[in-house]
């Protein structure tokens, strides 16, 4: 196949240099959140008549970051049916649903080496098969003398 002649205008749109807050309108990134991307990256800008730019690569890794942070909050689950949007299983969601306390959960969670399917700040969110097997284990689990299990 032989190449194109000329130049198509999205390809010179994608070779444009932006500014930082242009990058930061594109990509709706906070300012710390694309300083983070620039660092990383180790970009190095341009001075151009007293204004600093940034090479269009920095829109996609920028995007990328934003993606990224978006997949690990929470978003708003919308159902078909218009039931309710199903709470987060954090640590002490789930105790509270399998009815015992924090610290056996905790335990159950670091001995199977059990890992989170997502994090939102310092909270780590479980599936639903953790509960499951939580509820299993501890209907199988003796209740020593001081357990408020033993009730």
């Amino acid at each position: 196949m032989a190449r194109p002649t000329g130049t198509d205008p999205r390809l010179e749109a994608n070779k444009k240099d932006v500014t930082f807050d242009e990058i930061r309108k594109i990509t709706g990134c906070s300012e710390s959140e694309l300083r983070f991307v620039i660092e990383v990256h180790k970009i190095k800008p341009r001075k151009k008549d007293g204004i600093w730019l940034y090479p269009q690569s920095t829109v996609r890794k920028a995007k990328h970051r934003v993606e990224w942070r978006g997949e690990r909050t929470i978003q708003k689950v919308e159902i078909a049916e218009g039931g309710p949007i199903p709470q987060a299983l954090t640590v002490g969601e789930l105790a509270k649903r399998a009815g015992c306390h924090l610290h056996q959960v905790r335990h159950f969670i670091d001995s199977r080496k059990i890992r989170e399917i997502s994090r939102v700040g310092s909270y780590r969110i479980f599936s639903d098969k953790v509960l499951v097997n939580l509820k299993k284990h501890l209907e199988n689990v003796k209740p020593g003398p001081r357990s408020a299990i033993a009730g």
